[in-house]
Order: C-alpha cells, then structure tokens, then sequence
C-alpha cells in the first residue's frame, strides 16, 4: 500500500512530524490532530515506507487503548518512541515490532 493511501484517523493534512532514514527505509512519525478524539482502539502513526514510497510495516501501539505516538528517536539502529499514554517503546526498523516497553511517566 501506498503512503498516499494510508487511512489513517485525524491525520493532520498529511503532514509528518518527524523523518528519519535507516537503510532504505524511511521512518516516519505522522502528525495527527490532538483536538480530535482518538478512536478507541488507538492511531498507528509510527511507520516505514521504501523510496516509493511503499508502507513497508506498521508499528503497533503499545497499548490498546486511545493510543498514539508522539515522539520517535533513533539512537545505535534501534527506533525509540514514546506513546500518548506514558509509555516509550523500542521498535525493530526491519519488523516495526516492538522489542521491549518502558514506563515514563
């Protein structure tokens, strides 16, 4: 599936907040309304697309709950990102899986 296809609630003009580049892939951190209210079962806006801009994965929340990310960092190839609901994550960049969770409250 293309980016451009992606539906993706509340999706703010689709813009993307952040951009950070692992290989071939394109990690991407989507920029999403915050006014609206998120659907219950959370807004998947961590992902990676190739150079045309092919979805390779989707990252899971780590909850299940009215859930997004708000922040994204990659530090010795792993994605560091950090959750609406307190929690930071560490995502695989080849699977989008998450590896381990932290509370950061």
């Amino acid at each position: 599936m293309k980016l451009s296809d992606y539906n993706l609630p509340h999706w703010k003009d689709f813009r993307i907040s952040k951009k950070k580049k692992i290989g071939y892939r394109k990690i991407l951190l989507l920029s999403i309304d915050r006014r609206a209210s998120p659907p219950e079962d959370g807004r998947k806006n961590l992902l990676a697309v190739d150079d045309d801009d092919e979805i390779l994965w989707i990252a899971d929340l780590p909850t299940s709950l009215y859930d997004s990310y708000y922040e994204m960092e990659i530090k010795d190839g792993i994605i560091y990102a950090t959750s609406s609901n307190g929690l930071m994550v560490e995502i695989d960049p080849d699977t989008g899986f998450i590896i381990k969770t932290y509370l950061v409250r």
